[in-house]
């Protein structure tokens, strides 16, 4: 730890910990409340906490998923795992993770050959990794994630970003082609005119199919090539956020 918290100790920590969780008040029609259980999920410290918890609790499980050379994901309380060996030995690992658990929280569980994680669908077809993106059918589409007040250098950024994200998610050209049309209309419905969405268009793919003599030229073949060099200018972002 660095600048002022490097002086604070473990039980100074716990103490300003147990302070805070002692006086978590907040008002409602007038009237002052105080949490005597619990806390608010819209608190970092209760996220950062709740990280702790969860962290510790999967061990076994992560534990296994390495055994199995199976892959393991998490993000806050919901997470997804591939499995290659019997149902039976994954339930009973579920049902001691359970157990592990404090009584006031219940675990969830789905067995199956798909899942959606976020917003990516993904699916075990025939042994096949599938993936694309996932829209909740209970949400209102068309829907922009900030306010028309919000800076409008965030617009094209985000633009970009779902662009971006599509790209990554969708193994298939025809899913891809489908949620840039999505994006598009999102776009224009929100009052956007389309020389500034065939604007954010053209810039994504120069940027991304520069090879092509035809950037907006967009095939299946010239779709791999696209993904391709999305992966790779994302892979050194990872190691280096």
């Amino acid at each position: 730890m660095t600048g002022l918290y490097q002086r604070l100790s473990d039980d100074a920590i716990v103490q300003l910990t147990a302070l805070v969780l002692t006086n978590n008040i907040f008002s409602y029609n007038g009237k002052v409340y105080r949490f005597i259980k619990g806390s608010p999920l819209n608190l970092p410290l209760t996220e950062l906490l709740a990280s702790i918890y969860l962290h510790h609790w999967q061990v076994p499980l992560v534990r296994n998923i390495r055994i199995k050379e199976a892959f393991y994901g998490r993000y806050n309380d919901i997470g997804f795992l591939t499995w290659n060996a019997s149902i039976e030995t994954l339930q009973k690992i579920f049902d001691e993770l359970q157990q592990e658990l404090d009584s006031n929280l219940q675990m969830t569980t789905f067995i199956g050959s798909d899942v959606h994680f976020l917003h990516a669908f993904i699916e075990n077809q025939k042994g096949r990794l599938y993936t694309s993106v996932y829209h909740d059918s209970i949400s209102q589409p068309f829907l922009l994630p900030y306010t028309h007040s919000h800076p409008r250098l965030f617009h094209p950024q985000w633009f970009r970003a779902a662009l971006i994200r599509a790209g990554q998610y969708c193994s298939s050209f025809e899913d891809f082609e489908e949620e840039r049309l999505y994006l598009e209309l999102t776009f224009l419905a929100n009052g956007y005119s389309l020389d500034f969405v065939e604007y954010q268009l053209r810039q994504f793919f120069l940027r991304f199919n520069s090879k092509s003599h035809e950037p907006m030229n967009l095939n299946r073949f010239t779709y791999l090539s696209i993904r391709h060099e999305l992966f790779r200018c994302i892979e050194p972002q990872r190691h280096n956020p």
